[in-house]
């Protein structure tokens, strides 16, 4: 997650140290205190792209799959 914002930052040009301090809040509350300018559904549009995304180091724990299966 954190490796995501990072990269959303970098995207839209918001200094990282802004984002300190918002965990646990809603993506879209967090855009909004730190990049008010920008167009917010395109901004949250890109977060959860990135999240998505990013699976790198993911691993599922043992049973994981099988409780996911209907």
């Amino acid at each position: 997650m954190e490796r995501s914002w990072r990269r959303w930052a970098t995207e839209y040009e918001v200094p990282e140290f802004s984002l300190e301090n918002y965990h646990g809040m809603p993506a879209a509350a967090i855009i909004a205190a730190v990049a008010p300018d920008i167009d917010p559904v395109a901004g949250l549009q890109r977060i959860v792209e990135l999240e998505v995304a990013d699976t790198e180091g993911v691993v599922a724990l043992p049973g994981a799959a099988r409780a996911c299966q209907p």
